[in-house]
């Protein structure tokens, strides 16, 4: 059964282009349950960058980021997905399906349920999730999404 019939989308393939949380909306009918990539757009938006192969951008912020050792000229790849998939899904992410995914709440992000501790970058970009996404979330911080691509 595809994601879409089994939580009752209200949409197809196309997505929005969503640039803040003032326009996004459940993508189901039944209960609040968001478009992933949609929230990871809002990030985007708000950082000014993409936070896959973010290492040029992390470099311009000011973050450490170290060369390349077989490769001088390049910095090290820095990719915020993998950080992700490792450490704030409830469960193992996979195309077509629904998951949680862990923001914090308004009180702020609860370093011990993290699967994984960030380093300096990536809990800059996590402690975006969480200002800007946390209206969205339970109480406990979670946020239902769905994921496709």
């Amino acid at each position: 059964m595809s994601i879409f019939n089994k939580y009752n989308l209200h949409y197809g393939d196309e997505r929005r282009t969503i640039v803040d949380i003032k326009s996004i909306k459940s993508v189901s009918n039944e209960e609040n349950r968001y478009d992933f990539f949609e929230l990871n757009n809002i990030i985007k938006h708000s950082l000014g960058f993409d936070t896959r192969g973010c290492e040029k951008d992390l470099v311009k912020l000011g973050f450490n980021i170290p060369k390349r050792y077989y490769r001088e000229e390049e910095f090290e790849y820095c990719d915020y997905w993998h950080y992700q998939l490792e450490t704030v899904f409830r469960r193992e992410v996979r195309n077509d399906s629904a998951n949680s995914i862990y923001v914090g709440t308004e009180q702020g992000i609860d370093y011990k349920k993290l699967k994984i501790q960030p380093n300096d970058w990536q809990r800059m970009i996590l402690e975006k999730w969480n200002a800007l996404l946390h209206p969205l979330a339970d109480e406990h911080g979670w946020i239902k999404i769905v994921i496709w691509w």
